[in-house]
């Protein structure tokens, strides 16, 4: 048996990130500082992410998913405060998610949507 040492791995091109289709690995993943509205720690398969409003955010997909019954899990915590934020990733129905972008949701423990500071998305499903 051998051994593969690489630095990068790339598609058939040379150049393009290889593609996971039909596999369970997570497809994306980020965490973001509501409160300064900056990508943190780097990112897997995220374009960029917009501020829509206090407790409010989308995450923009580089890599669009097969469909938009895919997977979403994540966490929200707030630095500082006494109310922990809690996590949504729907805001309001299925019809909120798309092939290249997820809305999401935080608030505190008292029902009220605010910024937090510390919030990770990751994604299960299957690329386009």
């Amino acid at each position: 048996m051998g051994t593969l040492k690489v630095d990068t791995v790339v598609g058939s091109d040379g150049t393009s990130p290889v593609t996971l289709t039909k596999q369970e690995a997570c497809k994306l993943r980020c965490r973001y500082n509501q409160a300064t509205a900056s990508i943190e720690s780097g990112g897997l398969n995220v374009t960029s992410i917009s501020d829509d409003s206090t407790g409010l955010f989308t995450v923009s997909i580089t890599s669009s998913m097969n469909d938009a019954f895919y997977s979403v899990s994540g966490m929200a915590g707030e630095q500082g405060n006494a109310n922990n934020a809690t996590f949504l990733s729907k805001q309001y129905n299925q019809a909120d998610y798309s092939t290249s972008a997820i809305p999401v949701s935080t608030w505190d423990t008292t029902g009220i949507h605010q910024d937090s500071e510390r919030d990770s998305v990751i994604v299960f499903g299957d690329l386009a």
